[in-house]
């Protein structure tokens, strides 16, 4: 599994660390996002980074997180997975392929509902792939209960995006979604995390 080429700068970064980003990115297409906050907020595309670019997004996430991540745009097929502990042990859930009408997984686009999510089976294209690289971060970061685990496969290449330690658990998020193909509810969802600290 790769990883994006990425780079994490700071609010108070200076011109010159910032130039070195997009230097870097040698006029690749490239996301900002911030680094702690989930269901997208803030997240931006550019197809090709500028300075101005870079200082107005950091302006923009400034006041929520401190940290910005810049991350190299890979095009292709997204794919997610969800893993559960219960009683000490982990598993992943179904694995789910994101579609989207311009393959970028925006707020705009989980607001109004307009991405396609489709469950693989076992056994097709890079599933089992992505579950055993889902279970081996989640136990390398020491992540407890949930978590799901962004992905993206392109020219048969798996490239590892990010993890959601704490997933949307809203009826139109992915998780539910996940739990639901595995036969569980959020109700049972939340039985076994309490479970889990016991």
């Amino acid at each position: 599994v790769k990883c994006p080429d990425s780079w994490l700068l700071s609010s108070i970064s200076s011109d010159l660390e910032m130039n070195n980003v997009i230097q870097q990115l040698s006029g690749r297409p490239a996301i900002i996002k911030p680094n702690s906050l989930g269901y997208s907020f803030f997240v931006e595309f550019f197809n090709s980074l500028t300075l101005s670019q870079l200082k107005s997004q950091i302006a923009v996430i400034k006041p929520y997180d401190n940290e910005i991540l810049v991350q190299q745009y890979i095009h292709g097929v997204e794919y997610t997975c969800g893993i559960l502990e219960i009683d000490g042990k982990i598993q992943a859930l179904p694995v789910a392929e994101v579609q989207t009408k311009n393959n970028f997984y925006a707020l705009k686009v989980k607001q109004n509902n307009l991405e396609t999510l489709l469950f693989r089976e076992d056994g097709t294209g890079p599933v089992e792939q992505i579950k055993l690289a889902s279970l081996k971060l989640f136990n390398a970061l020491g992540i407890r209960n949930m978590c799901r685990f962004d992905f993206i496969y392109s020219n048969e290449k798996l490239y590892f995006l990010e993890a959601n330690s704490t997933p949307g658990l809203g009826k139109d998020s992915i998780y539910p979604k996940m739990l639901k193909q595995a036969n569980l509810s959020r109700l049972d969802l939340v039985n076994i995390c309490i479970s889990n600290q016991c």
